[in-house]
């Protein structure tokens, strides 16, 4: 097996453990990020979700809205990945196709209530990864060798590199997590950001569940035999334990269905 489709199935393994996480919050005006199809994120009532549909004979995507029980198509030929906190939704539109493995994309903001549509930035193969209120992260995807992360300030209008081959990212508080594919095939760093994307600081190597409340939750897989164990430790890297034993599934509490 050569080394990019090794790199494919470990970045695909890595995200569908990571959407086992739940999408359903209600903590005030947090966003939470989605980037499978068909997976439904519901904040105060609104629920989001990216969906398939076939146009002249290709497979695409669209965002849909459902609010008080009514569906509304947000917009087309979208990616599947969005941020959304329950009175924003953020996503990008496939402008253009560049090549093969590359496309021009827009991201978008979209106002609930207002139902106005913002242009907020575009560029080569640009996807959602998350926002705090005051900064978008987004970037370029790169298929098997993850995402080049930036954290684009909606204020200043300018955007700040985070870092490379990034496969999931979380926020919570005043700090930024990002999972990374560039290490052991299967424990790889884990760094944490200041929420402007500054202070770039790896805390641990593992495999990123869920940040809540200052605190990391993280597995590591055993290679000899394919099994994983459950760490916690705070975002600064302090205080690291183990919270499972070694185990063939990890318990549907921390993320994993």
């Amino acid at each position: 097996m050569n080394k990019k489709i090794t790199k494919i199935i470990i970045m695909l393994f890595m995200v569908m453990v990571f959407l086992g996480v739940s999408k359903n919050a209600d903590a005030k005006d947090k966003y939470v990020t989605e980037r499978g199809v068909n997976r439904n994120t519901t904040i105060k009532g609104i629920s989001v979700v990216a969906k398939q549909y076939e146009e002249a004979g290709s497979y695409k995507y669209k965002i849909i809205m459902k609010k008080n029980g009514v569906k509304k198509t947000i917009a087309k030929n979208t990616t599947t990945d969005f941020t959304t906190n329950g009175k924003i939704i953020y996503y990008s539109v496939v402008v253009k196709k560049i090549s093969p493995y590359e496309t021009k994309n827009c991201i978008y903001k979209y106002d609930i209530k207002t139902g106005k549509y913002t242009k907020i930035i575009s560029g080569k193969s640009y996807v959602v990864s998350g926002c705090s209120g005051r900064y978008l992260y987004c970037g370029i995807d790169m298929e098997a060798d993850g995402i080049k992360l930036y954290a684009y300030d909606l204020k200043k209008k300018r955007k700040k590199y985070m870092t490379s081959v990034v496969a999931n990212v979380l926020v919570d508080g005043n700090h930024v997590v990002a999972s990374t594919i560039s290490g052991v095939p299967s424990n790889d760093p884990i760094n944490v950001f200041k929420l402007d994307g500054s202070g770039k600081k790896k805390v641990c190597d593992g495999n990123l569940l869920k940040f809540e409340n200052n605190k990391i939750y993280y597995y590591v897989v055993r290679e000899s035999d394919w099994k994983y164990k459950v760490y916690t430790c705070k975002y600064n890297g302090k205080q690291k334990k183990a919270i499972t034993g070694w185990g063939k599934k990890i318990p549907k509490k921390y993320g994993w269905d």
